[in-house]
């Protein structure tokens, strides 16, 4: 099949940043991925692209955890402001639903090899962002987060490098 046969296929690998050609260090000349070899890199990297139609859902998952971030992907907070030792997650449309409680899961794995959890309950789910406090003082490091949220039609999770 010729990439004008598999459009997602080619969309999912630009979305994935692989390159469509490259120069031969060689020969100086272009050379071209092929379709096969955008499959095999793409399964590599967890994506599922056995046929057009699994890489399009594969492009709208990506898309769609990517429009839905939680949290970004690193913080750094000072040590000395213990009152700022809070999560502010944005919540996303599909764990919103008016009436119902969201529940929220936080795991905070330290530096120093230590591993603290804390659960919660936010009743009004519509007021985003919403406040989860950290299970655990900290102390100067690289530390990582798992924040888990439950929601009454969705379940979403997102990781996060907190820097003290």
């Amino acid at each position: 099949m010729s990439g004008a046969d598999r459009p997602n296929l080619r969309a999912l690998a630009d979305y994935a940043g692989i390159l469509p050609e490259y120069n031969d260090t060689l020969t100086g000349q272009p050379r071209y991925t092929s379709d096969l070899a955008y499959e095999a890199v793409l399964s590599a990297m967890g994506y599922d692209a056995s046929t057009d139609r699994a890489a399009s859902q594969t492009l709208q998952t990506l898309r769609r955890a990517r429009d839905v971030q939680i949290l970004p992907p690193t913080r750094v907070i000072s040590a000395r402001r213990p009152a700022r030792h809070t999560m502010l997650a944005q919540l996303a449309p599909e764990l919103v639903q008016a009436g119902h409680a969201l529940e929220w899961h936080l795991t905070l794995h330290t530096e120093g090899g230590g591993t603290h959890t804390a659960q919660g309950r936010v009743t009004d789910p519509t007021a985003s962002p919403v406040r989860v406090p950290l299970p655990h003082s900290l102390e100067f490091g690289y530390h990582r987060i798992l924040l888990e949220l439950r929601g009454a039609t969705a379940d979403l999770s997102a990781e996060q490098t907190l820097i003290v």
